[in-house]
């Protein structure tokens, strides 16, 4: 997608000349510099008679690939890629029962205005960049695939919070939506006010503020699968 937007883009306002000043800038502040960071940030693991920096900072990249590969275990709350994406399971972090019928329950899960709604904006998205041939729902798919398709060859044990990242693009995904309609600012408008709504009602459910348990069990469990009562 880079070098894409270097044809296109860069290199007719600039010329080719200024290509490899920008490469090496890029190699820098992309490969150079965060590959430094990363290293010296084992410095404050201990070390054993014998190794030394590099060492140490390899040995733990094979012990989490072999951690993560292994991982699989039964769990009541874990989920499938394909189960993240309508929110079918959310993770139940914490839950305490509290005097007077109240409750103390911290979910992961999303906002369903946005996890839901991204579904058919995707898939608008997914139209205009294949038949109407717009670059810049291009990019957005793309972005969006490129974060969920991994986990569909991934077998360990997986969590909807996994799923979070692409939360972030879905909401550009539905930004770029609107701009497709006739009225998109008073679409706009009116779905944020929605979602911000939203948001405040499941606030408790995510924050582990006290909330009765009458309200998050019947007006808040929109799933049967959703641990909220």
């Amino acid at each position: 997608m880079f070098f894409l937007f270097l044809m296109r883009e860069y290199i007719p306002a600039h010329g080719k000349r200024d290509i490899l000043t920008l490469f090496g800038i890029c190699v820098a502040a992309y490969l150079c510099i965060p590959a430094v960071i990363y290293v010296l940030s084992y410095l404050s693991y201990p070390m054993q008679p014998g190794e030394h920096l590099l060492k140490k900072m390899w040995d733990n990249q094979v012990l989490m690939l072999t951690y993560h590969e292994s991982t699989v275990f039964d769990h009541p709350y874990s989920s499938e890629w394909y189960e993240w994406i309508w929110m079918k399971r959310p993770l139940l972090d914490a839950y305490t029962t509290l005097p007077d019928g109240k409750i103390s329950v911290v979910a992961t899960f999303g906002n369903p205005m946005i996890w839901w709604a991204g579904i058919p904006a995707f898939f608008f998205n997914l139209y205009q960049w294949q038949v109407k041939k717009d670059e810049r729902t291009g990019y957005l798919c793309i972005c969006y695939l490129t974060m969920l398709v991994p986990w569909l060859f991934i077998h360990r044990t997986v969590f909807i919070y996994q799923y979070f990242v692409c939360s972030i693009v879905l909401i550009l995904l539905l930004g770029n939506t609107c701009r497709f309609l006739k009225h998109a600012k008073k679409a706009m408008t009116f779905y944020l006010v929605v979602t911000g709504i939203v948001f405040v009602c499941f606030y408790p459910v995510i924050s582990g503020a006290p909330v009765d348990r009458s309200f998050s069990g019947q007006w808040l469990k929109w799933l049967s699968s959703w641990p909220l009562s």
